[in-house]
């Protein structure tokens, strides 16, 4: 499960939400350059982080749990274009 730690000001919840996707961004590109997850298998991690612990945690609706983002993914992604010169 994700969370921001954010307290009191708003910006902490943002920043706290921005370094995270930062991070997770650059350990799911690595885990997939090196062939230990597909692209379909990276993206269905991070939903079960940031979406699906949550919606079983809070119990919510089974209308926020609909899968939906299966059918918005690309018929086809390009890991070399996520990869980056940063590192």
């Amino acid at each position: 499960m994700f969370s921001t730690d954010g307290y009191a000001f708003p910006e902490t919840f943002y920043l706290g939400a921005k370094k995270s996707r930062e991070v997770i961004f650059s350990v799911m590109r690595d885990v997939c350059i090196d062939v230990d997850l597909s692209i379909p298998e990276a993206v269905e991690v991070v939903y079960d982080m940031f979406a699906r612990n949550a919606i079983h945690f809070y119990k919510l609706s089974s209308a926020s749990n609909d899968d939906s983002l299966n059918n918005n993914l690309p018929q086809k992604l390009n890991i070399n274009s996520m990869v980056t010169n940063e590192l």
